[in-house]
């Protein structure tokens, strides 16, 4: 079962946070600043670990007293032409694995160029859209 915090009250110390589970470096809580999105949440969690589906990151959104889930596919186009994903207060994030999204098989070329995009949680090379 999800644990979703609502969005309408944010987290018991006031502070918007999102979950995010799987396949990062330091699965838990992130708190969210003014401008995060989903590829700063996941370097603040640590960044991919060895294994990470880039391309199926799930977002889990309670919208109306309804859990709404979005499946995302975090591409090197994405991250480097500035595609933002929106992330908000409450949401669960799940990095899949490559064996739990896939056939089984550890596979995908295309996962490590993302990955090698995000290095122990800091994006490598010049990314404006995701400076503080």
């Amino acid at each position: 079962m999800l644990a979703l915090v609502s969005s309408a009250s944010g987290a018991e110390d006031g502070v918007s946070k999102v979950r995010i589970t799987g396949m990062v470096g330091h699965p838990g809580w992130v708190n969210l600043d003014k401008n995060d999105e989903l590829v700063s949440v996941i370097c603040k969690a640590g960044g991919f670990t060895a294994g990470a589906d880039t391309r199926h990151i799930r977002i889990a959104r309670s919208v109306g007293g309804h859990v709404q889930t979005e499946t995302f596919k975090l591409t090197r186009a994405a991250i480097t032409g500035g595609h933002i994903i929106d992330v908000r207060n409450g949401d669960v994030i799940t990095v899949e694995s490559l064996k739990s999204a896939g056939s089984g098989r550890l596979s995908g070329a295309s996962s490590n160029s993302v990955m090698d995009l995000i290095k122990n949680g800091t994006p490598v090379g010049d990314f404006p859209h995701l400076r503080k």
